[in-house]
């Protein structure tokens, strides 16, 4: 017999642990969706810019300004979620 608990989102373990009522919890989850719907073309963003970081790093002859060019546009787009 398996004793593990089920798994839970991170959202579910902080509804839980701030012993929310269902109310709260509605408005709690309608909140972070809408937030995760607003960062999801910033998130697409940092993956093209990674996968563009990746390509100016593996060149022969890489060019150190468009590396640089794209790691800031990366560190933008993280500062732009975290705000």
């Amino acid at each position: 017999m398996n004793n593990q608990m089920p798994m839970m989102s991170a959202t579910q373990r902080m509804a839980k642990e701030l012993n929310l009522t269902n109310e709260q919890k509605d408005a709690f989850k309608k909140i972070m969706l809408a937030m995760q719907k607003e960062i999801k073309p910033i998130r697409n963003e940092i993956g093209e810019a990674a996968a563009h970081l990746k390509t100016l790093t593996s060149a022969d002859t890489p060019d150190i300004n468009a590396i640089n060019k794209s790691i800031a546009k990366i560190g933008a787009s993280k500062i732009e979620i975290a705000k």
